[in-house]
């Protein structure tokens, strides 16, 4: 960013999607919280995605920035009231498994556990191939899958951390 602002070619906006260095500093390394401090001081047009995170921008680093809400295609993620009888519950979730603070690593522990109980179907979309073998694992999906799949769910589950634009 500071290259960026002393070429003075063109404006330079920084934009903040929220991770660690907002929602759980205590596992960033004291060098890296210094950096981004000092790349947020430099910059005047910060854009972040949700009220939240720029409450926790102006918080921490007591500067002002803009919401850009998160679009939803409507065409691909809607509801849908029609519900087939006699069907099983399907859960779902969404999230990569390396990413501890989406809590995925939990998530699937219960539905393990629930499993060996209950009887339904249970969808997990992930951006990459995990090295944990679920059934009805749906790798990279295209946002029309991810929609269909949302609209059968009965019972969604998130256990993230922190979650700055959850959708």
């Amino acid at each position: 960013i500071y290259e960026a602002i002393e070429q003075k070619i063109a404006p330079v906006v920084y934009f903040e999607q929220g991770s660690h260095h907002l929602f759980n500093r205590n596992e960033v390394e004291p060098e890296k919280l210094d950096f981004i401090a000092k790349e947020i001081a430099q910059c005047n047009n910060i854009y972040t995605v949700s009220e939240y995170a720029q409450t926790k921008i102006q918080e921490l680093y007591h500067k002002d920035s803009y919401i850009v809400p998160n679009a939803v295609n409507k065409k691909v993620f809607y509801k849908s009231n029609e519900r087939e009888n006699n069907k099983k519950l399907v859960i779902s979730t969404i999230g990569p498994e390396d990413w501890e603070f989406k809590g995925l690593r939990y998530i699937l522990e219960a539905i393990k556990e629930l499993k060996k109980e209950y009887d339904f179907d249970f969808y997990w979309i992930t951006p990459r191939q995990p090295e944990t073998h679920i059934e009805n694992t749906i790798i990279n999906p295209e946002q029309q899958v991810i929609g269909d799949v949302l609209r059968k769910t009965d019972i969604f589950i998130s256990a993230s951390e922190f979650e700055s634009f959850g959708l």
